[in-house]
């Protein structure tokens, strides 16, 4: 089964891209690739994965990542 979602990651894009940069190295992993545009108002993301395993995957390494970032931005 193949799955495929496109998210938009508002706010800076040249930070977006700094924090989610681990999830675009090379991985030994092919069975899901994520793909990165910047655009005005932030980063697209297009997720596309072969099993549903891989799919969650991706999506929790984004989202741990942009929590992390979220958090320490908010320490003052």
């Amino acid at each position: 089964m193949k799955l495929t979602a496109t998210l938009l990651v508002e706010g800076n894009p040249d930070l977006i891209m700094a924090v989610l940069a681990p999830v675009f190295r090379d991985r030994q992993d092919r069975r899901a690739v994520v793909r990165a545009e910047q655009q005005k108002e932030g980063v697209a993301l297009s997720i596309i994965a072969k099993d549903v395993i891989a799919f969650r995957a991706s999506m929790n390494s984004i989202t741990q990542l942009l929590a992390v970032q979220e958090k320490t931005s908010q320490i003052k």
